[in-house]
């Protein structure tokens, strides 16, 4: 999938583009793994839990 289609992806779920950074806090404990797929440039490696807290995740790029 190229870069154009999942930016394209992206903003037909969620109705405007979305700029996420490393360390964002992006999912809260107790959301369905389906409630939001990350694609960002297809740099995105992985979804952490906050250690701290542990009620986020945090995307790792």
């Amino acid at each position: 999938m190229s870069y154009e289609e999942r930016q394209q992806l992206v903003d037909d779920i969620l109705d405007e583009p979305i700029y996420l950074k490393s360390g964002d806090f992006i999912l809260h404990e107790g959301d369905p793994a389906s409630a939001m797929y990350i694609l960002f440039q297809g740099n995105a490696e992985a979804i952490k839990k906050d250690q701290e807290s542990g009620r986020y995740h945090q995307l790792i790029i």
